[in-house]
């Protein structure tokens, strides 16, 4: 299992445009067969600070999701609402 965590600071005029776009991305990324996690969570000091955090069943379940349609559409889309480069980190559990 990997776990992906993406931090995203959105700029605030693209708060709406952002939910929007990550909503769309979530439902379609829940529906695949190797997601067992995708979950947004919202800064509680900061509301323009997001994280994504998603869970897969291993790296070619990254791979094949990544290739998706539905999130080669959106997540480019999503970079470019952020007042800065979104910080993603891979995971892997050790116990």
């Amino acid at each position: 299992m990997i776990t992906i965590i993406a931090t995203f600071t959105i700029k605030l005029e693209n708060l709406k445009q952002f939910h929007i776009l990550i909503d769309k991305l979530m439902q379609a990324s829940r529906k695949e067969v190797l997601c067992l996690r995708y979950d947004l969570y919202e800064d509680t000091n900061d509301k323009q600070v997001l994280t994504l955090i998603e869970e897969w069943d291993g790296e070619e379940a990254i791979q094949l999701h990544n290739a998706m349609p539905h999130y080669i559409e959106i997540a480019p889309r999503l970079g470019e609402l952020c007042s800065q480069s979104p910080e993603v980190r891979l995971y892997r559990k050790l116990s």
